[in-house]
């Protein structure tokens, strides 16, 4: 082999080196999108199944729904207002793991839930209470939605029964 044969050989050999490369990093970023997508259909479930878990207690507890969802202050009894805050801090939980798991969701899902953390924090004097007594268990992303919230949060307003008056149903003239 001349020496201007062996050149040309080191220049495809160079040439299929940078190809075969080339096709490496390509498999590789696949890869590493296939597993971004399935850590995202992973978290997709996990949400979905506490999120459904949670309501299972709600369903079951029916009574502790208007703390979170009516605006209905933390009651005095003791019981129940144990049972409230048990319920506050699950919601809590599942909350700050949605934000701590913002990486791996899909963008969009976890734009709703964050909304749907929103809306109950700004309306729930429950867990407003329940945050406030507890912030040293929290992230400061959490603790931030939480008092973002707070300040969005409209003053709930319980507006007195309204009288009926049924009306008389002979005509007058």
């Amino acid at each position: 082999m001349t020496g201007e044969q062996a050149q040309i050989l080191e220049a495809y050999a160079a040439v299929a080196a940078v190809a075969v490369t080339l096709i490496g990093f390509g498999f590789v970023h696949r890869q590493l999108r296939l597993g971004r997508r399935a850590a995202e259909a992973q978290n997709h479930t996990a949400v979905y199944q506490i999120a459904f878990e949670n309501y299972r207690k709600l369903i079951d507890a029916p009574h502790l729904r208007k703390y979170f969802y009516d605006g209905a202050p933390l009651p005095a009894d003791d019981l129940m207002r144990s049972q409230v805050l048990a319920f506050a801090e699950i919601f809590c939980d599942f909350f700050e793991f949605v934000l701590i798991e913002r990486s791996t969701m899909n963008r969009q899902i976890h734009e709703a839930w964050v909304a749907y953390m929103r809306d109950l924090l700004a309306n729930s004097p429950a867990l407003q209470s329940f945050v406030n007594d507890r912030r040293h268990q929290y992230t400061a992303e959490f603790l931030s939605e939480c008092d973002s919230a707070r300040r969005r949060a409209a003053p709930i307003v319980v507006s007195p029964p309204v009288a009926v008056v049924p009306q008389s149903t002979t005509a007058t003239c």
